[in-house]
Order: C-alpha cells, then structure tokens, then sequence
C-alpha cells in the first residue's frame, strides 16, 4: 500500500495477511496485490452518509 500527502511525499509499506493499514484522513492511497492468492481488504471511512465515488464526484448530496 503506498499513501500520498499533499506536500507530494509518499511511503510504500507492506501489508500481509492479518495486518492492519492505517491512512491518515485526506491522504491519496493505492493498493496493489503483490501475491499470487486473492486480495479481500476492508476499507472504512468516518463519514456521517455513504455516497458512491460517482456522486460525490458530481457533487451530488444524498
């Protein structure tokens, strides 16, 4: 997993079965399987509604 901050720094970790990853609010992240079994993650966000990517691109409050 590799997160980006604003200032344009980023930082590439592995995570493995079991771990838990950790972006800090308003950091771009990009997640990519590097092993040969499938990837499931869980991705959380503290938000009060739930809009799909689509919507919230649009500018479309639910």
């Amino acid at each position: 997993m590799t997160g980006y901050a604003a200032d344009g720094t980023a930082r590439t970790f592995d995570v493995r079965e079991g771990s838990v990853g950790y972006m800090p609010f308003c950091f771009s992240h990009y997640i990519q399987n590097t092993g040969v079994t499938p990837l499931w993650y869980l991705e959380v966000f503290k938000a009060p509604i739930y809009n799909p990517l689509t919507q919230w691109m649009d500018g479309i409050n639910s």
